[in-house]
C-alpha cells in the first residue's frame, strides 16, 4: 500500500498528542487526589469560558483570513494587533475573574493571586502560542507545525511533573507546569523570528474595515458560548451539587471520548486547512459547496468508525489512562461519547458559515439549544450525574437538527460515503465487546489498543489523500 507522506507527518503528529494527553491524565489521576482532579477540571472549564467565547472568534477570523493578509503583504501586522487583542482581553478579564472566584468559591481550592496570574498567562502565553502553531500550518510549514506541536505537548507534560514535585501535588501546579513551557516555547519563537520588522505604517484601524471583522466574530461568540454551555459548564453544576471527587469520575468519562473525538477532528482540520483556504480564495459557490461536501463525507465516515472505537473499547481506554480507580467513569464514556458525536457533526456544519461568510446563520440553532440547557441547569436539581448528560444529549440533537436545516440554505448539503464501507471498517472494531477482552492487566490493554490504533492509522493513510 502506498504511503502518504503528508498524511504520516500530520498522523506521527495527532498520534504523539493523544499518547502524551493519555499519559498526561494517567500521571494526573495517579499523581493528585480525585478531589485535585475534579479542581483541575473545574479551574479547566473557566479558562474554558474565555476562550472560546472571547478568544476564539479572534482567532478563527484571523485563520480565516490568514493567506488574504499574507497576499496583502501585511501578515506580520495582522499578527501583531491579534496578540495585542489577546494582552487585551487578559487584562480586562481580571475584574471578571475576581467575581468568578467568589462565586464558585474557589478560595478553598486555590489562593485568589495565584489563580488570578494563572488565568492572565492562560489567556495570552497559550492563546498566543495555539494561533501562532495554527498560522504555522496555514501557512504550509508542515514539519515546522509537527516539530512545534509535539514539542509543546511533551515539554508541557515534563514541566507540570516537575512542578508537582517541586511543589505540592496540586491541580493548579500541573496547571502553571504547563504555562511556563509555553512560555519558554513562546519566548524561543520570538527569539527566531526577532528580525521581522513591522510596518507600522499598514496598521489601519477604521470603523468601516473593524464592520466585516464584528460581524464575522460576534455571531461565533455567541456560538462558542454555546458551546461552552454544552461541554464545560455541566462541571460547575456538578461541583456545585456533588462532590469534586464526583466530578472528577464524570468528567474524566466525559474528557476521554472528547479527546478521541477532538484528534480525529484536528486531524481532519490540519490536513484540509491549508488547501481549503486556497480554495477559498476567489472560489465560487459551486467549489466551495463540493470542498466542503467531499470533506465532510470523509470525516463523518471516521466519526463514525471514531464511535464505535469509543463504545468497544471504553473499558480498556479506561484502564489505561486511569486506572482502577476510575473505572466508575466508564458508564459516562458511553453517554460523552453520544455528546462528542453530535459535536463534531455540529462543528462541520459550522463549516459552512465560515466557507460562506454569513456566521450569524448559526445563531438560531445554537441559542435554541444553549437556553434549553441554561433554563434545565438553574431551575432543576439533579439527583444522578446521569441526568445532567442527557440534558446534554437532548439539547445536543436539537441543535444538530436545526444546524443542519439552517446550513443546508446556504449550500446543498450532499453527503456521500458507503455504508458497505462503514460496515466493512467497524468490523474489527467490535472486538472490543467480547467479555475476555476486559482484563486488568495495564499491559495486555495498552496492546489491546495498541493494535486498534495502528488499525485506525491504517484507515487515515488508506482513504486520506494530498490531492489540491
Amino acid at each position: 500500500m502506498k504511503i502518504n507522506k503528508e498524511t504520516v507527518t500530520y498522523l506521527a503528529n495527532i498520534s504523539i498528542k493523544v499518547f502524551i494527553s493519555f499519559l498526561s491524565i494517567r500521571l494526573l489521576t495517579t499523581l493528585l487526589s480525585k478531589d485535585e482532579v475534579g479542581n483541575y477540571y473545574l479551574v479547566l472549564s473557566i479558562i474554558g469560558f474565555i476562550n472560546l467565547v472571547i478568544l476564539n472568534p479572534i482567532g478563527m477570523y484571523y485563520n480565516r483570513t490568514i493567506l488574504e493578509y499574507k497576499d496583502k503583504g501585511k501578515l506580520y501586522e495582522s499578527s501583531f494587533i491579534v496578540f495585542l487583542s489577546f494582552l487585551s482581553v487578559g487584562l480586562i478579564s481580571i475584574p471578571l475573574l475576581y467575581f468568578v472566584y467568589d462565586w464558585l468559591e474557589l478560595s478553598k481550592y486555590v489562593d485568589i493571586l495565584i489563580f488570578i496570574v494563572y488565568m492572565f498567562l492562560a489567556i495570552v502565553v497559550s492563546t498566543s502560542l495555539r494561533n501562532i502553531i495554527s498560522a504555522i500550518n496555514s501557512l504550509g510549514k508542515t514539519i515546522l507545525f509537527t516539530s512545534v506541536n509535539i514539542i509543546s505537548a511533551i515539554s508541557g507534560l515534563i514541566s507540570s511533573i516537575i512542578m508537582i514535585f517541586l511543589f505540592t501535588k496540586s491541580s493548579i501546579n500541573w496547571l502553571y507546569g504547563i504555562i511556563i513551557s509555553e512560555s519558554i516555547i513562546l519566548m524561543v519563537l520570538f527569539f527566531i523570528y526577532s528580525g521581522i520588522k513591522l510596518d507600522f505604517n499598514k496598521i489601519q484601524f477604521s470603523l468601516i474595515k473593524l464592520k466585516p471583522i464584528l460581524n464575522f466574530m460576534y455571531p461565533i461568540a455567541i456560538i462558542t458560548l454555546i458551546v461552552w454551555i454544552q461541554s464545560m459548564s455541566y462541571r460547575i453544576v456538578i461541583d456545585r451539587n456533588f462532590s469534586s471527587s464526583d466530578l472528577a469520575i464524570a468528567a474524566l468519562g466525559f474528557s476521554i471520548p472528547g479527546m478521541i473525538f477532538s484528534s480525529v477532528e484536528n486531524f481532519g482540520s490540519i490536513y484540509f486547512n491549508n488547501r481549503i483556504l486556497k480554495s477559498l480564495l476567489k472560489s465560487t459557490k459551486e467549489v466551495r459547496e463540493k470542498t466542503w461536501n467531499d470533506i465532510s463525507s470523509l470525516m463523518l465516515f471516521f466519526y463514525i468508525l471514531t464511535f464505535i472505537f469509543i463504545v468497544s473499547f471504553s473499558y480498556q481506554i479506561l484502564f489505561v489512562v486511569a486506572g482502577n480507580n476510575y473505572l466508575e467513569s466508564q458508564k459516562f464514556i458511553f453517554l460523552g461519547a453520544i455528546i462528542e458525536f453530535m459535536r463534531v457533526n455540529i462543528n462541520q456544519l459550522n463549516k459552512i458559515s465560515h466557507f460562506e461568510k454569513n456566521t450569524k446563520q448559526n445563531i438560531i440553532p445554537f441559542v435554541t439549544g444553549g437556553l434549553i440547557t441554561v433554563i434545565i441547569f438553574l431551575f432543576f436539581e439533579f439527583s444522578r450525574i446521569e441526568k445532567i448528560y442527557y440534558v446534554l444529549i437532548i439539547t445536543q440533537l436539537i441543535i444538530l437538527i436545526l444546524s443542519y436545516l439552517f446550513m443546508n440554505r446556504l449550500i446543498k448539503i450532499k453527503l456521500k460515503f458507503s455504508i458497505k464501507n462503514i460496515v466493512l471498517y467497524s468490523v474489527p472494531l467490535l472486538f472490543g465487546f467480547l467479555p475476555f477482552l476486559n482484563s486488568d492487566k495495564l499491559i495486555l490493554n495498552l496492546i489491546i489498543i495498541a493494535v486498534f490504533g495502528i488499525y485506525f492509522l491504517y484507515l487515515f493513510n488508506k482513504f486520506f489523500n494530498s490531492k489540491d
